[in-house]
C-alpha cells in the first residue's frame, strides 16, 4: 500500500466517520506470519482506529489496528467481485461503501465502520 492510498482512506474515513476515527497509518506492530515449516513474527505497518462512540461491544477511546497486509488481501478480494475498484483505487475516487468493504474484508467481518454520506 502507498503512502498517498493511506491517506486517502484516512481522508474517507474522517469524511464520512460516525462511531469511529483514523487516527494514523505506519505506526509498526508485531505480527505472524506462517510459512510452511514454521510461524515467524515479522513487523508490519498497521491502520489504527480510534472508537470516538462506544458501539457494538467497543469502548470509547479503544484503539483498534489493521495491519497493512490485511488491508492490500482485502483491496485484492473486493476488486475480484468489483472490477471497477482498481480503477478508483489507482485514481484516490474511493467512496465510503468501498472503504466500509475493504475494512469490513481485512478485519474478517468483525469491524463495520458505518460510512456514511
Amino acid at each position: 500500500m502507498t503512502d498517498t492510498l493511506a491517506e486517502h482512506l484516512i481522508d474517507v474515513i474522517d469524511w464520512h466517520r460516525t462511531w469511529i476515527k483514523a487516527v494514523d497509518f505506519g505506526s509498526y506492530r508485531r505480527g505472524v506470519a506462517v510459512t510452511d515449516a514454521s510461524v515467524i513474527r515479522v513487523p508490519s505497518r498497521v491502520f489504527r482506529l480510534e472508537v470516538r462512540i462506544a458501539l457494538y461491544g467497543y469502548r470509547r477511546g479503544m484503539i483498534l489496528s489493521v495491519p497493512e497486509g490485511r488491508i492490500d488481501e482485502a483491496i485484492s478480494a473486493c476488486s475480484s467481485q468489483d472490477r471497477s475498484l482498481i480503477s478508483r483505487v489507482n485514481t484516490l475516487s474511493l467512496t465510503f461503501s468501498d472503504v466500509n468493504m475493504i475494512f469490513s474484508k481485512a478485519s474478517w467481518g468483525t469491524l463495520d465502520l458505518g460510512l456514511e454520506a
